[in-house]
């Protein structure tokens, strides 16, 4: 066992010498670079379609919070969640231009911040949040249904008791990675898996009192 886990992290080291070889080249490389460390590797990224000014800011038009939708992938039976960030980003690449050796008199610093936390039966294959109302998210995972979560009841709750979505979606057999809302009908929801099936459902937000729904259409290859 002594040669692969030797081999294991020469692989580390040498990942590790050649994220600080970019990190020291990114300013020649790109306008404007944020980087943040996950605790767990994340299979999904979405931007949110929503961004705010920065409240409690001296320059609010400088500065815009965004948000991210990911997941983790965890081992070892540690739980999973779907992690909701905030991304405070500058509103032009010339406010992108900081000042990082502290000198600048702007107290906003740019960065990547975890904000939300919301447990789930398995790994995260795929989170989306619902163009229409972004606090309404999607997340398929390494089980075989889809778990819609309202972001906003769930800060409420504690995640200590395991997976509470909203609303479960039936229809499928095994894992899978395909998930898309509808752009132009809110609470369509589309999903695929590795069943060769396709399932459609469509809902009203009232319906998150039902907790489990089927779907309306199911398309097999």
């Amino acid at each position: 066992m002594a040669p692969v886990e030797d081999d294991q992290d020469v692989g580390q080291d040498q990942l590790d010498e050649e994220f600080s070889v970019w990190k020291k080249n990114t300013p020649f490389l790109y306008d404007f670079v944020i980087s943040h460390p996950l605790e767990w590797p994340s299979l999904t990224v979405q931007w949110v379609p929503l961004a705010t000014p920065l409240p409690h800011s001296t320059d609010p038009s400088s500065f815009s919070v965004h948000k991210l939708v990911l997941g983790t992938h965890t081992s070892d039976d540690s739980p999973n969640y779907l992690l909701i960030a905030d991304a405070v980003l500058p509103t032009s690449v010339a406010e992108a231009k900081i000042d990082t050796s502290g000198s600048s008199t702007n107290s906003v610093t740019p960065k990547v911040e975890i904000t939300q936390k919301i447990r789930v039966d398995g790994e995260v294959n795929r989170a989306r949040s619902m163009p229409q109302n972004p606090a309404i998210v999607g997340a398929k995972t390494s089980g075989c249904e889809v778990y819609v979560f309202d972001s906003t009841k769930q800060a409420e709750r504690k995640q200590r008791n395991g997976c509470d979505p909203d609303l479960r979606l039936t229809g499928h057999d095994k894992e899978g990675y395909g998930l898309s809302w509808s752009p132009f009908k809110q609470g369509y929801l589309v999903s695929g898996s590795h069943d060769n099936r396709i399932c459609f459902v469509g809902w009203c937000l009232p319906v998150l009192k039902i907790k489990c729904l089927g779907e309306l259409a199911k398309f097999m290859k």
